[in-house]
């Protein structure tokens, strides 16, 4: 920890500094990575999540230690923004909050490429993905602007 004093009778320790925090999106789940500087003043952190970046809750505590670097896996997230942000506490009861983070889960996916035969010669390639909160069996149309079914998808 670094102190400042006078005189060998003050003291002043400097406050936990956020050096880093990062929030990337790892399959379903949000990988939150931090690094700080160290601190002898670090008591712990509380991961908060939000999905409307307004309202928070605790979603982990995460203890300090010698290590300046940590991180958090939060899983099995929803599809949609996700919002996050580490409440910095300190020993002696303050604490500060770090810049918010977010991350956007678009959940499972089934891709499908299609092609189909346009009025001329050639051919249009379209992609067609389908999103689900869980895996599951989906079935598509591809319908032309006459209103025909033109292929069916399993």
């Amino acid at each position: 920890p670094f102190t400042i004093g006078h005189g060998g009778n003050t003291i002043l320790i400097l406050p936990v500094t956020l050096l880093r925090f990062e929030a990337t999106l790892a399959g379903t789940d949000a990988l939150l990575q931090w690094q700080v500087a160290p601190s002898a003043t670090l008591s712990h952190f509380v991961v908060e999540h939000s999905t409307n970046g307004q309202s928070f809750t605790s979603a982990q505590q995460v203890a300090g230690q010698v290590v300046p670097v940590y991180s958090y896996r939060h899983t099995g997230l929803t599809p949609g923004i996700h919002y996050y942000r580490l409440k910095i506490a300190e020993k002696d009861g303050s604490y500060t909050y770090s810049p918010t983070r977010q991350v956007t889960s678009i959940g499972y996916a089934e891709t499908m490429i299609v092609q189909w035969q346009h009025g001329g010669p050639g051919h249009t390639t379209g992609q067609l993905t389908i999103f689900s909160h869980k895996p599951q069996a989906a079935q598509a149309m591809l319908i032309d602007m006459a209103g025909r079914v033109v292929k069916t998808y399993p």
